[in-house]
């Protein structure tokens, strides 16, 4: 829940900083003093810096297998929270200890 709120929060950060600059039609065209110039139509137009190079880790996790891994993480932490009583399936409920105790009434019924 704190990761939803904080990543609504950059998106109006971000938000509020792209209204703060004037806006841009095409990037900053220079054709009339290009022109004028040299006397043909020349457009000259800026490309903003690509930043830097991506990593190797940061390729892989944005791949089909690595947000399987995370998946795969998942499941076996909120296995072995079961399994320790921290977590039950549904909530606070059908923990470990319910699900013995359950099974041992059915056993007996």
């Amino acid at each position: 829940m704190n990761t939803f709120f904080s990543s609504i929060c950059e998106v109006s950060l971000l938000i509020e900083l792209w209204h703060r600059y004037p806006s841009r039609s095409h990037g900053s065209l220079k054709h009339e003093d290009a022109a004028s110039a040299t006397g043909t139509h020349v457009e000259m137009v800026t490309v903003p810096a690509l930043g830097p190079e991506w990593k190797a880790s940061e390729l892989h996790d944005m791949t089909r297998s690595a947000k399987k891994e995370r998946k795969a993480e998942d499941r076996n932490q909120k296995w072995k929270d079961w399994r320790r009583g921290n977590r039950g399936l549904c909530g606070g409920w059908f923990t470990w200890k319910f699900t013995v105790f359950f099974a041992f009434g059915l056993c007996i019924a």
